[in-house]
């Protein structure tokens, strides 16, 4: 089963006030559904939802993903994997 693009955008929306929540900017791609994390010198990381709806998904040097039920607990391991990135 597929999740229609207003899912996603609204999946991707409680992201984002996640990530907002704990001080992370994230901009909304005008191209597709995903959300794009991070600051100017920060690496980026782009969070997609999969195609049936059920995780956020994002890749930095492997592929991560996380349950999109749980958008809150998914914001800290998006902020986990940003801090690793940057030392």
């Amino acid at each position: 089963m597929s999740a229609d693009h207003s899912e996603k955008m609204r999946l991707l929306v409680a992201l984002c006030r996640e990530l907002a929540r704990l001080g992370l900017p994230s901009v909304m791609s005008d191209a597709r559904p995903a959300l794009s994390v991070g600051g100017p010198a920060d690496p980026r990381l782009w969070i997609s939802v999969s195609p049936c709806g059920e995780f956020f998904e994002w890749c930095t040097n492997s592929g991560d993903r996380f349950p999109a039920a749980s958008p809150e607990r998914a914001a800290e391991r998006i902020m986990g994997c940003l801090r690793a990135h940057t030392g």
